[in-house]
């Protein structure tokens, strides 16, 4: 009906390499609110995890092409992920005497192996490894009912 005025109420679209640096510069701000919200040793590991996610957007920045064999990873895991360690946090944060279950510390550690992996996909342009590792994470969090 009113379709004429679309194109001035409707925001320009960014091309897909601002949309995944906004989408990495977002979960890596995630990763250090979880880690500033909890102590150690899950506090090293998210800013750990944030420096992985600071460090693979410079890859991209630097060679955009590397968007395409890790959107899934940059537009929905890293995301998840980043979100996952600020509920836990907030969890965690809410019983604070009782002890982290290690477990979580585990997964936090597969998610920093994930994301590292990526990097050096892009560093090495192999990314069947990296595949499997993704699809594995998959199956991790739809167990987990994320």
């Amino acid at each position: 009906m009113f379709r004429f005025l679309r194109p001035f109420l409707s925001k320009p679209k960014q091309d897909r390499l601002a949309q995944a640096m906004e989408r990495l510069d977002t979960s890596a701000e995630t990763f250090r609110r979880a880690a500033e919200a909890c102590g150690p040793p899950h506090s090293q590991l998210f800013w750990q995890l944030a420096g992985a996610t600071a460090d693979l957007r410079t890859r991209i920045e630097a060679d955009p092409t590397q968007i395409t064999p890790l959107r899934k990873l940059i537009f929905f895991f890293i995301p998840k992920m980043s979100e996952l360690c600020t509920r836990w946090t907030g969890l965690a944060a809410m019983n604070p005497l009782t002890a982290p279950d290690p477990r979580a510390l585990d997964d936090f550690q597969s998610y920093l192996s994930l994301i590292r992996a990526a990097e050096q996909s892009c560093l090495s342009q192999q990314y069947d490894g990296l595949h499997a590792s993704m699809a594995a994470m998959e199956q991790q969090m739809a167990r987990h009912g994320s």
